[in-house]
């Protein structure tokens, strides 16, 4: 079952008017989320996440699956302490917001609360992610794409050893995600 929140974040010291959707799917381990702006002062195309939930806490790598250039580099690694009950959450999150190679990962915060009555626009974004959880957890997860997002090519920037293998994968925010639960995203080992 889809469980859909609206949210509103502050990036670093800056008092943002962002605002937006999120939408949490779990299949088996892993947690599958979309997240969208509908209040923003910048142009934002959705961006799809997997990651896994631990206790209160879920935790998730996000890129933009879009396919404009002008946001491929966009990734981010969110934290999210659900309240009791789960109808609420505060999110920390680092992103790569710009596309310099050089620039920093930014910090920032939202919080966000459980829409009771979704709007066609949620039930819109929970069909998409229904259809992209299917598809991911069906993929073939070769070493040469990363095992948290598949659809994106691994990096070798971005490795780490796990039980004597190089696992390769797309950005320091699913390098996070995989080193806090390397089993939810185990890749088999290749049959030569």
């Amino acid at each position: 079952m889809a469980v859909p929140f609206s949210w509103t974040e502050t990036l670093g010291a800056e008092p943002l008017q962002n605002g937006g959707g999120l939408v949490f799917l779990k299949k088996g381990a892993r947690i599958y989320s979309r997240a969208w702006r509908f209040q923003s002062k910048v142009d934002w195309p959705p961006v799809e996440g997997v990651g896994f939930l631990e206790g209160a806490t879920i935790h998730v790598a996000y890129r933009s699956l879009s396919g404009e250039p002008d946001h491929e580099f966009y990734h981010a690694y969110c934290r999210f302490e659900l309240a009791a009950g789960g109808r609420t959450f505060k999110c920390s999150f680092i992103q790569k917001a710009t596309a310099s190679p050089k620039a920093p990962l930014l910090p920032g915060t939202a919080q966000g609360k459980i829409v009771v009555e979704p709007s066609s626009e949620f039930q819109g974004h929970v069909a998409s992610l229904e259809i992209l959880a299917d598809s991911l957890s069906l993929m073939s997860v070769s070493e040469e794409n990363c095992p948290v997002l598949p659809l994106w090519p691994s990096e070798p920037k971005f490795t780490v050893r796990r039980n004597g293998r190089a696992i390769k994968l797309c950005c320091s925010s699913c390098l996070a995600v995989f080193e806090q639960k390397p089993e939810v995203f185990e890749i088999p080992p290749m049959v030569k």
